[in-house]
């Protein structure tokens, strides 16, 4: 027991960078490993005071200044946590809750312990959840407020784990708060801490006790944007516009639940703050230009059901095919990617409402204002060179005749209805095809294999 506390006080007083390492010092922390772990291996059950003497060690060293030295801690912590899972697991989540605990402590030997506590967090006692919880929540609030990207990042991968089984058992308060430091976090400069901060906030929505009503409120904070409009915030909240709507589509459909996420004031806001970002002639900043793309062919994919009232007023809708149509004039300098972003959304947009591709748009040049069909200025990248705009474009033209044909709304002009026999002949050939003939083989009846009738087909 004794070389355990000697080899423990080696590992905690190893060189801070690695200009002070060397091969000596590196070969005995390397033997207080394994000599840590061969007392470990002997014992069948070890007291509190040594496990967590034994697991500290082990995590502190996955912070050493040597790979060699981290990548054997870290192995032999997993070898430590298998031997003692099934018979002193509640020694191991109490041993790596208190080093999560301590506020002095490096980012490597947090990471490890937050994602080893995290991979166990499903096999803590049903009784015991409450009480871990409620150790925990103020150790990630900490966390949550460190500068460090590594860190976030493994705070938002081991929030999206631990809240799977001990989400019901956060307090009300403690998730306001947690929500509210990483509201904070996505303004941040760093686009890692943005992501990790977005992703930790949907986990405690999604698996909180009453899952829709903070996905509301969460929802409603991202509204609340300062004047200034810093790109960062901008980015950060339209990246969470993003996240939330796939989480309150997915908890819908697990409660069964038919609750819109957002009413017709919450909608007016959001394209308050969305329309700016995809205006060509006001945004400035491709970044901030490409998430609001995105975000809006999110909203036109997902939101199909809140936005068709939206749809039906014209003095929303036309603006918006406007805007959208100034990123296809070629002698503007938009990205590849932006254009692409902005075909896919009027691809949306025509699948609402296919009468928009006959609309007249204007586009603004050095040479004054030109006004150009809509359908004329998509068929343009039809011989583009570049395979993701073509694509998209073909996508696009999908909608449009998809739409058509079920509003039988045709918005292409000289071009008549079917003929009547036509029309039920392709039923018949729709209803039967893939059907079993009499001695068991399928029938292969597709159009144009009628015989006479193949120029009519």
């Amino acid at each position: 027991i004794m070389s355990v506390v000697t080899q423990f006080k080696v590992l905690t007083n190893g060189p801070v960078d690695a200009s002070s390492d060397t091969f000596d010092k590196r070969k005995l922390r390397i033997d207080a490993c394994n000599k840590m772990f061969d007392f470990v291996e002997k014992k069948n059950s070890v007291t509190d005071e040594y496990i967590q003497m034994v697991v500290e060690g082990f995590l502190i060293a996955c912070s050493d200044v040597d790979s060699d030295v981290r990548l054997l801690a870290d192995e032999l912590l997993n070898r430590t946590i298998k031997k003692f899972m099934h018979v002193q697991l509640g020694k191991l989540h109490i041993a790596l809750l208190k080093v999560i605990k301590r506020e002095e402590i490096r980012a490597k030997t947090l990471r490890a312990a937050l994602a080893k506590f995290a991979d166990l967090s499903h096999l803590v006692l049903p009784m015991r959840r409450e009480r871990f919880v409620g150790s925990i929540t103020t150790p990630l609030k900490r966390i949550a407020q460190r500068e460090d990207e590594t860190v976030q990042e493994t705070l938002a991968e081991s929030l999206q784990k631990m809240t799977e089984h001990l989400g019901l058992f956060i307090k009300e308060k403690d998730i306001s708060d947690l929500l509210e430091i990483f509201i904070h976090n996505l303004k941040s400069p760093s686009a890692t801490i943005r992501r990790a901060s977005a992703d930790s906030a949907v986990a405690i929505c999604k698996k909180s006790q009453t899952p829709l009503i903070h996905i509301s409120r969460f929802t409603n904070s991202l509204f609340l944007v300062d004047e200034t409009n810093s790109d960062y915030q901008l980015l950060g909240h339209l990246l969470a516009f993003r996240k939330i709507i796939i989480a309150h589509k997915l908890v819908s459909k697990e409660l069964h639940s038919h609750k819109h996420l957002l009413d017709a004031d919450q909608l007016q806001k959001l394209f308050k703050l969305l329309i700016p970002t995809i205006d060509s002639a006001v945004a400035k900043n491709h970044n901030v230009t490409a998430s609001g793309l995105e975000t809006l062919q999110q909203l036109l994919s997902v939101l199909r059901r809140e936005l068709l009232g939206w749809y039906r007023q014209p003095e929303q809708s036309v603006p918006l095919v406007q805007k959208l149509a100034c990123f296809l004039d070629k002698s503007g300098s938009h990205r590849t990617s932006v254009t692409a972003l902005a075909i896919l959304c009027l691809g949306k947009v025509l699948e609402y409402e296919p009468s928009f591709f006959r609309a007249i748009v204007t586009l603004e040049s050095k040479s004054g204002k030109k006004k150009i069909a809509l359908s004329e200025l998509l068929l343009k990248f039809g011989k583009d060179g570049d395979p993701l705009l073509r694509s998209n474009l073909v996508g696009t033209i999908v909608n449009v005749v998809k739409s058509s044909l079920e509003q039988q709304h045709f918005c292409f002009d000289e071009v008549a209805l079917p003929p009547k026999a036509l029309e039920e002949k392709c039923k018949f050939v729709l209803n039967t095809r893939g059907e079993k003939s009499e001695d068991g083989q399928e029938e292969k009846r597709s159009i144009g294999n009628e015989g006479d009738d193949e120029d009519d087909d």
